[in-house]
């Protein structure tokens, strides 16, 4: 039976360094890793180690933050697999937080329950071997104490871990990052090799697609130069969805249930895990967008131009439509005051209790984010946000959530409602 599952975001999480005075020279995969002594170590059988001492091991060094969701979330499946490979496999993380922060972390967050990886605190010397910019960031050191692989959390599976310990040589996308990328500079600039300065000329306008932009985050953003009187709109490294989504004026979190997709695979469209890794669908999958634009253009002559490219440019369709949608709506029940729905004010007074409770507001937000899901509607008429408990809402059947949603006074029924979609066609 079909599930509805929760999506939670995985967001980088951008972690700042601080420099050392002695010379330390960045490493990348191929290098051979020199002792490097690791110190400062929280939940370990002593305070400290060097690297040469885990040799003959896989070494993983996953550099992260306890305010990081995403590197939170992989800390359970990090711990089951060093369990697994007790002797042939060591993962620390590696932290700048201090160790005040990291001993109440792992009394408080669930996710730290019972944890028994090693977690090296103030760091800032590893840091500075394996430069980054965002987190999580896995480093991979082979028995030899070579270095195999940089990536992101989705390569630290069984599989991959096996490989490494048979000796077997991988060719991971190498996670790189490109921070001081100039987000208000144009893509395209005139060929000045050809074009003498004294011919260069006063006004340039253009509309241009590009493939990936690696090392470079995501970003939209929209900057006047009011000295040549033009706007220059860049859409950087965004899957095609979320680019038509920002041409029809609609937020890239627009529900996924509310989209109908006329095309023969989905695979152009939405990441999935089993074909491959994130970074490499990206990499086919994402695209930068940039348009210069006369200033004299109203908003809406813009985003028809720009919505007009991504139709020739990719030869698709896309258009948001009214239409009479079958949907699931949520009420309250007549006896819903019999019924104790927790308030903001109740749910910040329970200890974790942003933990433990979801506001009816996320609880539909997850729902819609499952494509081929009917879209759910809120007319439950709170004037409040009220909360209900996480785990009962979790990974339920449709029909197991709208008995557990009648418990609470709640009705999920199934009506037609006259909503807005996003329609793609071939």
């Amino acid at each position: 039976m079909k599930k509805f599952t929760f999506l939670l975001a995985g967001i980088a999480c951008p972690l700042c360094i601080s420099a050392q005075s002695f010379p330390v020279r960045p490493l990348t995969v191929g290098d051979t890793v020199p002792d490097i002594a690791i110190n400062n170590i929280i939940n370990y059988k002593s305070p400290s180690l060097s690297t040469s001492s885990l040799r003959g091991k896989l070494l993983i060094l996953d550099f992260m933050s306890t305010g990081c969701g995403g590197c939170i979330r992989v800390l359970p499946r990090f711990d089951s697999l060093t369990n697994q490979f007790r002797d042939t496999l060591q993962i620390i993380l590696i932290t700048p937080d201090n160790p005040d922060r990291i001993n109440t972390f792992l009394r408080r967050n669930k996710y730290a329950k019972d944890l028994s990886l090693p977690i090296a605190a103030n760091d800032t010397l590893l840091s500075r071997y394996f430069p980054h910019e965002f987190i999580p960031h896995e480093v991979w050191i082979n028995a030899q104490g070579i270095v195999s692989g940089i990536t992101h959390t989705q390569y630290v599976t069984e599989r991959n871990i096996r490989k490494l310990l048979k000796g077997r040589k991988v060719n991971w996308v190498v996670k790189r990052e490109m921070p001081l990328y100039n987000y208000t500079q144009p893509i395209l600039v005139l060929n000045h090799a050809n074009i003498s300065t004294w011919s260069t000329p006063d006004i340039q306008y253009h509309t241009t697609l590009t493939g990936y932009l690696d090392g470079v985050s995501l970003e939209t953003s929209e900057l006047t130069d009011s000295d040549q009187h033009r706007i220059i709109i860049s859409w950087i490294n965004l899957p095609i969805i979320s680019l038509y989504l920002k041409a029809l004026d609609r937020s890239m979190a627009f529900p996924k249930s509310r989209m109908f997709l006329k095309v023969k695979s989905l695979d152009r469209f939405f990441y999935n895990s089993s074909a491959g890794y994130r970074d490499v669908w990206k990499k086919n999958n994402c695209y930068c967008y940039e348009a210069v634009l006369p200033d004299t253009l109203s908003r809406d002559q813009r985003l028809r131009k720009m919505k007009t490219d991504l139709d020739f440019y990719f030869g698709l369709q896309g258009s948001i439509e009214k239409r009479n949608t079958p949907c699931l709506v949520l009420k309250q029940a007549d006896d819903v005051q019999k019924f104790h729905l927790r308030t903001e004010k109740e749910v910040s007074q329970i200890p974790h209790g942003y933990q433990l409770y979801i506001s009816i507001s996320a609880l539909i937000n997850n729902l819609n984010q499952t494509y081929y899901n009917l879209p759910v509607l809120d007319e439950t008429g709170f004037n409040d946000r009220r909360y209900l408990p996480l785990k009962e809402m979790e990974n339920l059947s449709p029909d197991a959530l709208r008995k557990t949603l009648t418990r609470h006074g709640l009705l999920l029924e199934r009506k037609n409602r006259i909503i807005e979609m996003f329609v793609l066609t071939e």
